[in-house]
């Protein structure tokens, strides 16, 4: 018996006749797929994937694993490419995209050989090989368009000249004239695979993109859009890092800082000029107007009981979704957020986030209103798309161990969010010299920034204790800290259980005020009211000691809050604040 779900028996079908298949999201997978160009999928994965993802498309792995190579022709342009060059398809199955052109499926040549992909070799036609992946019937374009069998052919060899294009190298010394010529439409594509490829020798992927972009928009007449020019960039990066490695014992993490084919160690420099070209001058570019910036690394720090995980999930459907950030603030960048949730348990979250989304419990009313009886009528609401949030479920993420950050670089090279949330750092960091190691390792998160343009958000618990210890999460604050995040969010309890004060920095603007958010939260609905919130020494004076700050004497505290010491005298008076055994004031 079937399970009714049309696009899980044809991915079970898929996997009986030898093909590695895995759920996508639109054209993008929805689990780290890098393991099933290697390893083959078994069907109690694929029931687990579709009983989660109901409606997930049906991604196919090209290359030996499933042995297919697949002929992507892109539409008008890939059949004129065709035609101009006199090359024929051979009768073969053939399905047709959503997006308006075909997948010819051919079988992928015995005897062990790679078969590396290729992005528009020739105008509109596009190789899957090793390492790549399709869409297949009955999986929908986010056009809405299904995808399709054209026809019911036996898969066929690939002809002798897609071989060929798949195996050539584009090797022609590029000059001062190739940087220097404007290129019309047609030869777009190649000529930045040229230039990609003389880059990408001796630069990084995120160097060299920077350059073609630029090159891009002045020279090619129209331009490509950014996203052509990050394929293609991508080809030539993945092609350079399937080449033999010169230095074998060179270990595997000095290539993913993402530098390129650099030796170990070497110490880069650049002119104003380069510099001012790839990190710009001007206003911030912000992800979510005053909270998140566009690539940044920051801190979410927060004692129990002050919504911290409503405000870090609100921030995840904000961005997954496009909506407003607690329905006020604008999201610039929406795209998809992977969540490393390490902590709280799975079903909390998620009733938390069908909450947001204006899923609760079913409704009662009275059916008199319209049958005229007195029997109640359960409304069930109509739930919207599922938002663009990925989830590690096995909460393994450690930055003192190599293999999970490699693990972490390859789900964020494969799923390219735009924001990254975490929680909680601890569950991350060092149990040994906690501040010094957990911070020092945290600078891969910058590296990875930098290298695929997503933002971190990382949430750390402060503690409530009134001990006078120094612990784990009261010594956060320090130097450390400061040193390597570039925005925060301080958020502390006020004399309302359900209301927050939060005071937002970024290194690229001067302070802004403190905010206070209201909550009113049910099973069927999330409010979160915004409003500006007073700037008072007694706020920061418990922000800083949430922090982890420490005042040992009056005189440092008056410092920091930038009174006399007759003032600071009587704020530690107001406060409560006495003397630990530390010798420093708390509560």
């Amino acid at each position: 018996m079937g399970s009714g779900n049309a696009r899980l028996e044809a991915a079970l079908g898929y996997s009986r006749a030898g093909w590695n298949v895995v759920p996508l999201s639109g054209k993008r997978p929805m689990v780290p797929w890098a393991r099933y160009q290697k390893t083959r999928v078994v069907e109690a994965e694929i029931r687990d994937w579709w009983a989660r993802w109901p409606d997930a498309n049906v991604g196919v792995v090209t290359g030996a694993i499933s042995g297919l190579v697949v002929l992507d022709v892109d539409g008008e342009e890939g059949l004129r490419a065709l035609g101009e060059q006199g090359l024929a398809v051979p009768s073969t199955l053939t399905s047709k995209t959503g997006g308006g052109g075909f997948h010819h499926l051919f079988r992928h040549p015995s005897g062990g050989q790679t078969i590396r992909s290729f992005v528009r070799k020739l105008p509109g036609l596009d190789l899957r090989g090793d390492g790549g992946i399709i869409v297949v019937p009955p999986s929908v374009h986010p056009n809405g368009t299904p995808y399709e069998w054209a026809n019911d052919e036996h898969i066929a060899d690939p002809p002798a000249w897609l071989l060929e294009l798949a195996h050539e190298v584009e090797r022609a010394p590029v000059t001062p004239a190739d940087w220097a010529c404007d290129v019309e439409r047609g030869g777009r594509n190649a000529h930045l695979t040229r230039l990609a490829g003389s880059l990408m020798v001796r630069m990084s992927r995120n160097e060299a993109m920077q350059v073609l972009m630029a090159w891009n928009l002045a020279k090619c007449k129209p331009p490509l859009t950014e996203a052509e020019v990050e394929v293609i960039v991508d080809s030539i990066a993945n092609r350079e890092a399937a080449k033999p490695d010169p230095t074998p014992h060179v270990e595997a993490a000095a290539g993913a800082a993402g530098e390129g084919k650099r030796r170990p160690g070497q110490f880069r420099v650049m002119g104003f000029a380069e510099a001012l070209d790839q990190y710009g001058l001007g206003e911030v570019d912000w992800a979510i107007d005053g909270w998140l910036p566009a690539k940044t690394v920051g801190l979410v720090v927060a004692p129990p009981g002050t919504y911290k995980t409503w405000l870090l999930l609100n921030l995840a459907l904000a961005v997954s979704t496009g909506k407003p950030f607690l329905g006020h603030y604008p999201v610039n960048r929406p795209g998809p957020v992977l969540v490393i949730q390490q902590e709280d348990p799975f079903p909390m979250l998620f009733g938390r986030l069908t909450t947001m989304m204006g899923i609760g419990p079913a409704t009662v009313t009275r059916a008199e209103d319209t049958f005229g009886s007195n029997e109640d009528v359960h409304e069930v609401p109509i739930p919207p798309p599922p938002p663009d949030i990925l989830w590690h479920p096995d909460r393994s993420l450690s930055f003192e161990r190599p293999e999970s950050v490699a693990g972490l670089r390859e789900v964020v090279e494969q799923c390219r969010p735009v924001l990254v949330i975490m929680d909680p750092l601890y569950s991350m960091g060092s149990t040994d010299d906690y501040m010094a190691k957990t911070a020092q390792s945290m600078l891969v998160l910058k590296q990875l920034r930098d290298e695929y343009g997503c933002s971190f958000m990382i949430a750390h618990h402060t503690s409530k204790s009134k001990e006078g210890g120094i612990g784990r999460e009261q010594a956060w604050g320090s130097q450390f800290l400061n040193a390597w995040l570039e925005t925060g969010w301080q958020v502390r309890s006020t004399d309302n259980d359900k209301t927050i004060l939060v005071r937002r920095h970024s290194k690229l603007v001067p302070p802004m005020e403190p905010i206070r958010i209201s909550f009113d939260i049910t099973p069927w609905e999330f409010k979160a009211t915004v409003e500006g919130a007073a700037d008072t020494p007694e706020d920061r004076i418990q922000e800083a000691m949430a922090l982890g700050r420490q005042f040992k004497s009056i005189n440092a505290l008056a410092s920091y809050i930038g009174c006399s010491k007759s003032t600071a005298h009587d704020l530690i008076q107001r406060m409560g604040l006495t003397k630990n055994d530390a010798g420093y004031y708390g509560v």
